[in-house]
Parts: structure tokens; C-alpha cells; sequence
């Protein structure tokens, strides 16, 4: 039996055996809204806790940082268990918010678990060899990956520039005032040019990793400067979070790397997403505005937006969507002037609706939020067993793929199946990126016979 197969079958007893135990419970405590809320919250931790447990047990020598049990699960504790521990008073009031979250971790789980089960077939050849073939086309690859970075860089520059964020970055001010009004109306220029450039440079590490590992660690120091054009240009601390990210997700994919220096690079990414959100707030990076920016904007996304789009959907206020959520945020890749009447963001909207006054862009429904505001609570689950299917399946491929961009496609796709709201976005953007490649590969294959 493979280390898979056991770990999930150990994974999936432990968690049966657990629901057992909550269900007893919680017939027995079925009248305490106190103790019920407490179960539940235990129940959380123990869907959590027990599979990242596992997973890391089994590889403890070689932990991937975007393996199903380890970013996901990351995500959810930090989206979900640990704000609904703190807030847990106002959960007895109303505990939907709570059963949302537990059956869409739960769901998440079988998908996983029903992925493995039944339609994993382990690739016995060495994933670990890095391959762009055929030669020829791994040169018009380079031309094109220049061609994108270049052509982003200079977006970036035009973006920076007409929106004042550039200008305005020296002056300590609070880039986020900046935020909607710079969007709206420039977004086909931003979300183009960040994707772009991210997606070129890490390529190019990828490229680099075939020649040594020492070769690669050059890129580090040009990987520091990339995220500084990228935040000095947009204030977007996402876009620089996840440039570092598929860097590291890329090298995890060639070099083994051990659980404790996963959990150093943990606490790095952390540190730098308090830093970046500080100096965009327009203050000085210190150890207390870090931490106030880092642990307590989940937080209030919890308890500012999670929470209240579910009572509103509960007194009738806001409608389910039916997808229509979805396919507003796709809509971003059209420009404006074609369509003058395109709507905002629907995180805007969301913002709007809950009267939430703070400066910088909207407020988000997070990933099982948005499943049941657009589709009930059959949404969060169907969608549930759909994110733990698709994420397993797209990250073996990511993991077992030879080819440096089809590994780097799957890669990027991980974070965008954990966030349905902005999925349709992504494929819109990536279908017209390798719709673009593939055009001037064509290009310079005809050029090149000639």
C-alpha cells in the first residue's frame, strides 16, 4: 500500500470516527446553543489538525508546501476556525455561518479523499527532471516568456504612472484611499501586467532550475526586485505574495525540502504580508503595526463580511446569486471604454451593501461564503467535493508534470480553485495568455521555416 493510499484511509477513519463522536455529542448538547457552537468549533480543529498531521508525518523529509493537506487547509484555519474561536460568543446567536464553514471543510476533504480513492493513478516516470521540448520550441518559449515580461513591466509602468500609486508610495501616504478609484476603469491594464510578469519571471526560475541548484538561487535577489516593481506600481500585496509563492511552489516541485524549513518560509511569507499590508496603510514597519495588519484582517473579514452576507441571505436582504457573482469578475478583462456601463467588482458591491466605510478595495465572501451566497448550502457542498477533486487532481499534475509551463499552469490554477469568486476570472485571463503564446509561437515558427 503507497504512502497515499494509507494516509488517506487513515485521514478518512479518523475523521468518520470523529463526526461519530460529534454527532453523539451532539445530540446530547442539542438544546445548548453554547455547547453545540463549542463542538463544532472542536470538530473544525480536528478536521484540520488531523489530516495536516498525517500528511506532514508521512513526509516529513520532503514536505510540498501546496499539497492538498498543507496550503488548503493553511487557508482555512486562517479564513475560517481560528476568526470563528475568537468570535464564537456571536456564533450563539447565529450558528449558519459556523455549520457553512465545517460542512465546507468537510466536503473539501472528500473531494480529496474521493480524488485519491478512485481516479489517482500514480506517473511512474521521474517527475523530477525538468524537460521544455523540443529544443526548438523551449527558444521561441524564451522569446515569448521576454516578450510577456517586457510587455508587463512596461503596463506596469503606464499603470503606476496614470494611477498615482508610484508617486504617491514615497509620500508614506494610504495607498489603499488609492485603490478603487485607480480600478475601476484601469483594470484591464493591471490584472494583464501582473499576471504577466509574475507568470514569465517564474518560468524563467523554473528554466534556471535545470541547470543547478546554485544557478537558481540567483534568481532570489531578482525575485526582490520584481515584487518591488510589482507593489510600487499597484499597492497590491496579493500580487507579491503569490510572485514569491509560485517561486518557492516551483523549486518545493525539483528540491525535497524539509518540514522546518517549510515552517521558516511559513513565517517569512507571513512577516511579509503584515510589512507590505503596513507600508501600504502608510506607516512605519513595526513589530506591533505588523501583527495588528496581519492576524486581525481576517479577522474582520469574518466578522465584517462573512458573517453578515449569510444573516442578510437569512432575512431575505440579499439574494442568492445563481453565479452571477462569478461572472462579474470575469468580466474584468473587458476594458471600460467598450463596455461603459460594466459593473465593479462584486467585492465592491458586497462593500457597498454592508456599508463598510474603510478605504482601499472591497470586501471578499470568501471561498464557502461565496458558494452558498450563490447557490445555498447545496452550493457549499457540491462546490466543496468539486474544490477538494479539482485541487488534488490539478496538483499532481503540477507535481508529476515534466513540462516547466504545464507545471506552472497547474500550479497557478491551486490558489484559484480555492477562491470561487475570482475562478472564471482567472480562466478568462489565462485562456487569453495562451491564446497570445500560442499565436506568437505560431509566429515565429512560420518565421523560422522561412
Amino acid at each position: 500500500m503507497n504512502a497515499y493510499k494509507k494516509y488517506y484511509i487513515i485521514a478518512g477513519t479518523s475523521i468518520l470516527a470523529g463526526l461519530i463522536g460529534a454527532l453523539i455529542l451532539f445530540f446530547e448538547t442539542l438544546k445548548q446553543s453554547i455547547g453545540y457552537v463549542n463542538i463544532m468549533l472542536t470538530l473544525n480543529m480536528f478536521l484540520i489538525v488531523i489530516p495536516s498531521f498525517y500528511y506532514i508525518f508521512l513526509h516529513r523529509s520532503a514536505v510540498n508546501i501546496f499539497a492538498p493537506c498543507v496550503y488548503p487547509l493553511a487557508a482555512f484555519s486562517i479564513l475560517y476556525v481560528i476568526p470563528s474561536i475568537i468570535l464564537r460568543h456571536k456564533l450563539y446567536d447565529n450558528r449558519l455561518p459556523l455549520d457553512i464553514q465545517t460542512i465546507g471543510i468537510l466536503t473539501y476533504l472528500c473531494g480529496a479523499m474521493l480524488y485519491y480513492q478512485f481516479f489517482y493513478k500514480r506517473n511512474n516516470l521521474p517527475s523530477r527532471v525538468i524537460s521544455v521540448v523540443p529544443l526548438s520550441y523551449a527558444k521561441q518559449n524564451r522569446t515569448v516568456m521576454m516578450f510577456f515580461f517586457i510587455t508587463g513591466l512596461v503596463l506596469l509602468a503606464v499603470y503606476g504612472w496614470i494611477s498615482g500609486i508610484t508617486m504617491s508610495f514615497f509620500e508614506k501616504i494610504d495607498l489603499s484611499d488609492l485603490r478603487r478609484s485607480t480600478e475601476i476603469g484601469k483594470g484591464f491594464i493591471k490584472e494583464p501586467a501582473v499576471f504577466f510578469v509574475t507568470f514569465s519571471f517564474v518560468w524563467f526560475f523554473g528554466v534556471s532550475l535545470s541547470k543547478n541548484k546554485g544557478h537558481a538561487l540567483k534568481y532570489f535577489g531578482l525575485l526582490s526586485l520584481v515584487a518591488l516593481i510589482v507593489f510600487i506600481t499597484t499597492a497590491n500585496n496579493t500580487a507579491v505574495f503569490y510572485l514569491i509563492f509560485f517561486s518557492y511552489g516551483l523549486y518545493n516541485k525539483y528540491f525535497n525540502i524539509s518540514f522546518a524549513k517549510m515552517s521558516i518560509f511559513g513565517f517569512f511569507i507571513v512577516f511579509l504580508i503584515g510589512a507590505v499590508s503596513t507600508v501600504r496603510m502608510g506607516q512605519v514597519i513595526i513589530f506591533g503595526n505588523v501583527i495588528k495588519h496581519l492576524f486581525f484582517i481576517h479577522h474582520e473579514v469574518y466578522d465584517m463580511s462573512y458573517m453578515p452576507i449569510v444573516k442578510l441571505i437569512q432575512l431575505g436582504i440579499l439574494k442568492f446569486q445563481y453565479g452571477v457573482e462569478y461572472l462579474q469578475n470575469a468580466a474584468i478583462i473587458i476594458p471600460r471604454f467598450l463596455w461603459k456601463e460594466k459593473p465593479v467588482g462584486f467585492d465592491y458591491f458586497l462593500k457597498d451593501l454592508l456599508n463598510l466605510g474603510f478605504s482601499g478595495g472591497g470586501v471578499p465572501a470568501t471561498p464557502f461564503g461565496s458558494l452558498y451566497l450563490n447557490f445555498n448550502i447545496i452550493g457549499v457542498i457540491v462546490g466543496g467535493i468539486i474544490m477538494g477533486f479539482l485541487y488534488s487532481s490539478l496538483y499532481e499534475i503540477y507535481l508529476e508534470e515534466r513540462d516547466i509551463f504545464a507545471a506552472l499552469v497547474a500550479l497557478y490554477s491551486l490558489p484559484a480553485v480555492m477562491n470561487p469568486s475570482l475562478f472564471l476570472s482567472y480562466l478568462v485571463l489565462l485562456c487569453f495568455f495562451i491564446i497570445v503564446m500560442l499565436s506568437i509561437n505560431k509566429i515565429l515558427a512560420v518565421i523560422g521555416t522561412h
